[in-house]
């Protein structure tokens, strides 16, 4: 479930209750990827990407919409 790999990568909302819409998840993988790793990639790339990390016991990369560049 995508859930479950967002949360063990870190990546979350800033208050935690409401819902958030997937063009920002999506944006928040690519930030991630641009972040950790210092690469470009569309969305489909950066949650392959990031899917992969969750498999292994890496730390957290804590991203959330106040990371996101405007």
């Amino acid at each position: 479930m995508p859930s479950e790999w967002r949360s063990k990568i870190g990546i979350k909302i800033s208050d935690g209750k409401r819902k958030i819409k997937r063009e920002t998840l999506k944006e928040l993988a690519i930030q991630a990827v641009k972040n950790e790793y210092n690469i470009d990639v569309n969305d489909d790339v950066s949650e392959s990407i990031l899917l992969a990390r969750s498999k292994f016991d890496l730390p957290k990369i804590e991203i959330s919409e106040d990371d996101l560049w405007v």
